[in-house]
C-alpha cells in the first residue's frame, strides 16, 4: 500500500504545472487506474493522494472527459458516504 502511496505522490509532483506530464499519465490510462485506486482501497492518505492527483489532472481537458468517463465522481461518493456509515456506526 505504501508504493501506491509514494507513486500516486510523484504523479502528482510529476502533473502539477506539466501539460505534457498530464498527456503522458492520460495515454498510459492513468485516471482509470487512479479512479480503481479509489474503488478498491480504504486507506485514508491513499485516497487523499489519489485525489490530489485527480484534482490536477482535472484541469486538462482531455483528462477531465477520461475521469468523467471512468466515473470518478460516483467513486468519490461512495468513499464518502461509507465513511458516513463507518462514523455513524462506530457511534452508535
Amino acid at each position: 500500500m505504501d508504493d501506491c502511496l509514494f507513486l500516486a505522490d510523484c504523479l502528482h509532483v510529476l502533473a502539477y504545472g506539466n501539460k505534457e506530464s498530464k498527456l503522458i499519465i492520460l495515454a498510459s490510462g492513468g485516471p482509470a487506474e487512479l479512479v480503481r485506486i479509489m474503488r478498491s482501497y480504504t486507506y485514508e492518505k491513499l485516497l487523499f493522494t489519489t485525489s490530489r492527483v485527480l484534482k490536477v489532472l482535472s484541469v486538462d481537458t482531455d483528462n477531465k472527459q477520461a475521469i468523467v468517463e471512468v466515473s470518478f465522481y460516483t467513486t468519490v461518493y461512495l468513499a464518502v458516504y461509507s465513511n458516513v456509515i463507518c462514523q455513524i456506526h462506530y457511534i452508535l
